[in-house]
């Protein structure tokens, strides 16, 4: 009886086993494609077939231009691995690129305010920061950007962790920050950025803050992800660029929200 119930026990190790190597992504990268809209959330307990798992990896080596194998290539795992936006890159329920039902402001004169600054930068370089950021925007629209002292259009946080929305942040080099679209919600448009990076100006080492901060408030202001890597509103982390200078991509999407410059 004992040799049995050891037999028993082997054998249900080695279908764990076989039944966990035979699966098409790990954990992390299900997870991964679930967070960044290639697969439909799934209830508690459920389990994606391979299937499944194949259309979303496809989906997004598509959507990045990558070989379309349906399977973990070194280039697709490498891309996953890079420092990124928190936003989604695929938003279930949209009218076009740029802009879904709700996703925009109502008038141009916008007010933000600091819910606390980076601990890696003073305070000033903090706000010189941000308004430089919101400024590229304002420059190609009739956006106006006014930082009041509470209750802003746009509240900044830097936080690292869980911080209160659902979304928490997942340590140095992952997700870097997120932002709100303008959608009616309690946190539209506001921008969140992880503390456990370390947020740098002017082309020191670390994260440069203004880029970060100039692609979050395209998703306040109503913007989604760009596939072209040129572009501010590309998803991917692209450190620091000297005397930064919107794409075309980025222009042509804000102003198709809001309008040229007048």
């Amino acid at each position: 009886m004992a040799k049995l119930i050891v037999y028993l026990i082997q054998a249900f190790i080695c279908l764990t086993v076989i039944s966990s190597t035979s699966r098409l992504l790990s954990k992390r990268e299900e997870d991964f494609l679930e967070q960044f809209g290639y697969l439909s959330p799934k209830k508690d307990g459920e389990e994606r077939s391979n299937e499944e798992l194949r259309q979303g990896l496809l989906s997004f080596q598509k959507y990045f231009y990558l070989e379309e194998t349906g399977n973990m290539t070194d280039e697709t795992s490498a891309l996953m691995a890079k420092p990124r936006c928190g936003s989604p890159d695929k938003e279930i329920n949209k009218l076009s690129r740029y802009l879904s039902t709700g996703y925009k402001w109502t008038g141009t004169s916008l007010t933000y305010n600091y819910l606390n600054y980076s601990s890696d930068l003073t305070e000033n370089e903090t706000r010189q920061t941000i308004e430089n950021a919101l400024k590229i925007w304002s420059d190609v629209t009739p956006l106006e950007f006014t930082e009041v002292s509470e209750d802003g259009d746009i509240k900044i946080l830097f936080q690292g962790g869980d911080h209160g929305d659902d979304y928490p942040f997942d340590g140095p080099f992952g997700v870097l920050a997120h932002a709100f679209y303008p959608t009616g919600s309690v946190l539209a448009g506001d921008a969140h950025f992880d503390e456990d990076e370390d947020f740098t100006i002017n082309g020191e080492i670390g994260i440069d803050l203004f880029q970060v901060a100039a692609h979050e408030f395209g998703h306040s202001l109503g913007l989604d992800h760009s596939t072209n890597e040129t572009a501010l509103m590309y998803p991917y982390y692209t450190g620091y660029i000297a005397d930064f200078e919107l794409s075309q991509d980025d222009i042509d999407g804000i102003q198709s929200i809001y309008g040229m410059f007048s």
